[in-house]
């Protein structure tokens, strides 16, 4: 498969990342955000998600939270 067919096969999606900004590089933090979700749904206290996760990521604390929130903005399709 070549770049051009990768982009035609892709188009609508990767028009959709440019037109809302989406750094493609972000997919490596999937993991993390997921984590960060299931640890929300059992009601953990934000504090001590991003603490937890900034210490096992070997993330800053302040890097975790713009992370999620740049992870959880809605997308314009």
């Amino acid at each position: 498969m070549t770049r051009y067919e990768l982009f035609q096969a892709n188009k609508s999606l990767i028009e959709a990342l440019v037109d809302n900004i989406i750094d493609i590089k972000d997919v490596k933090y999937l993991p993390l955000v997921a984590e960060y979700k299931e640890m929300k749904a059992k009601h953990h206290k934000v504090g001590y998600i991003v603490y937890h996760l900034s210490e096992k990521y070997q993330m800053s604390e302040r890097g975790i939270y713009k992370l999620i929130d740049r992870m959880t903005k809605r997308v314009k399709l």
